[in-house]
């Protein structure tokens, strides 16, 4: 997270840029309990892409528009990729239970060496699991 400073430096543009695109909805900003803005790294990306589109003369309303589409496509990149994700975590509930089927029928030392496979993957899958949803919260 940076401060205005910090990224009007970061991105070449001035604060007062920062704010004039803040204040129009082009890159955003959060603020905490001190009523501090901050900005995330995609803000001196999406800065640098206005500046970009101010070099090749578009007017404000145009690049306010590239702006929203891109958001638009990044948004909809997530929700497809959750999508996919949720429909692969179905697959793998319904093997699970196929597996557990099969598990009934190994020995002890076949079962050994499966617990050690799927403890040491399911639990870096599981850790990676909890940072996410911890992030979302």
């Amino acid at each position: 997270m940076y401060k205005i400073g910090e990224v009007a430096k970061l991105a070449n543009v001035s604060k007062r840029t920062v704010d004039y695109y803040t204040k129009m909805g082009l890159i955003e900003a959060k603020r905490f309990q001190s009523n501090h803005r901050y900005y995330t790294e995609d803000t001196i990306n999406d800065l640098q892409l206005i500046m970009k589109y101010k070099q090749q003369h578009l007017s404000l309303r145009e690049i306010i528009e590239k702006v929203k589409l891109k958001r638009s496509i990044e948004d909809d990149m997530v929700y497809r990729s959750v999508e996919e994700l949720s429909e692969h975590m179905k697959t793998l509930d319904q093997d699970f239970i196929k597996l557990q089927t099969l598990l009934k029928q190994l020995d002890k030392n076949q079962l050994q060496f499966i617990n050690k496979r799927i403890s040491t993957d399911g639990n870096a899958l599981l850790q990676s699991w909890t940072m996410l949803l911890k992030q979302l919260s």
